[in-house]
């Protein structure tokens, strides 16, 4: 499906296996005098993004820029197969720019982040396969602030949105009041835990996007993996957000408290468990977040491998 804001037109591409009922998105914004790319979406999909530009009318090969919003396999899978075609350069955050340019080491931090954990997952199917395996380098570092002009009055103002990755950035574009993001939020369908990595940095990104909303004249909202939306629509879901972090925090001091000593499988086992959320590698890199985050306010120590629960009293984020 393609969806047209503007300068903007966005593609969905279906994930597969337990999360066919997600999607992806890319989006092709054209200017009068250069085209962007922002994201390339999944490896398996790649026909349906050429299929997008020609429905666009547009070559593939005048993509000038190509603009990842973050690192994650799901949202470069074709970085190398676009560079070949167009000669585009890429741009991300410096901070991930090295897993962006290298699969292996992408893999190494998120599916093999904690390799004392049960199961072991296996990098190819959950991480590797998502994506071609040529790689492609990162040319532009963009930080918050910066202006992509691409002509024609179509300007993309780099905002950062750390959190779910700490190299994460989004995209306003100012002449159609567009805000465009990848994971900063997450819709509640989706059947993993809600993925980030910092739970401070998430909860001030949902409190930026409810303020970009509020004071930037954003009329549309173009996310990875949930419908466009409108203004009054993301003010709500990031509050939502900001309330499933709470959850999820409250949900791992009760498993502490439960099982004393739990290490941070046996932690995520429980909590993806009352979630109601997959039992797989995403959830332990939001636990590890929480519980390091825990231990910073002196909620939880140590214990061994594991955690426990201290006297000092939990009183939660503000939402």
């Amino acid at each position: 499906m393609l969806w047209r804001h503007g300068p903007i037109s966005t593609l969905n591409m279906q994930l597969k296996g337990d999360q066919s009922n997600v999607s992806v998105t890319v989006h092709i914004v054209q200017g009068a005098d250069r085209v962007a790319l922002i994201d390339t979406g999944l490896v398996w999909a790649y026909d349906q993004l050429e299929a997008a530009f020609d429905e666009v009318g547009i070559a593939m090969s005048r993509v000038d820029l190509l603009l990842n919003t973050h690192e994650h396999m799901d949202h470069i899978g074709n970085n190398a197969r676009v560079v070949r075609e167009s000669g585009a350069l890429v741009g991300a955050h410096p901070r991930r720019a090295a897993w962006i340019a290298d699969h292996e080491l992408g893999a190494e931090q998120m599916v093999l982040r904690f390799p004392g954990a049960e199961p072991v997952f296996d990098p190819k199917p959950e991480y590797l396969d998502w994506m071609e395996a040529e790689e492609a380098p990162v040319h532009l570092h963009l930080v918050d602030g910066n202006v992509v002009n691409l002509g024609g009055g179509v300007e993309l103002e780099v905002i950062e949105l750390h959190g779910h990755s700490l190299g994460e950035i989004g995209f306003l574009e100012r002449s159609s009041g567009t805000l465009v993001f990848g994971d900063a939020l997450m819709p509640t369908h989706v059947p993993v835990l809600f993925l980030y990595e910092e739970p401070h940095h998430t909860r001030a990104t949902c409190r930026r996007i409810m303020q970009l909303a509020r004071d930037r004249d954003v009329r549309s909202v173009l996310s990875g993996h949930a419908d466009p939306c409108g203004r009054d629509e993301v003010i709500a879901w990031a509050g939502e957000c900001l309330d499933r972090t709470r959850q999820i925090e409250q949900a791992i001091v009760e498993a502490v408290q439960e099982v004393p000593g739990a290490d941070l499988a046996r932690v995520r086992d429980i909590v993806t468990e009352r979630l109601g959320k997959l039992r797989e590698w995403r959830a332990l890199i939001t636990i590890d977040g929480h519980l390091r985050d825990l231990e910073r306010q002196g909620v939880v120590a140590r214990a061994g491998s594991g955690w426990e629960r201290t006297a000092r009293p939990h009183v939660g984020c503000a939402t």
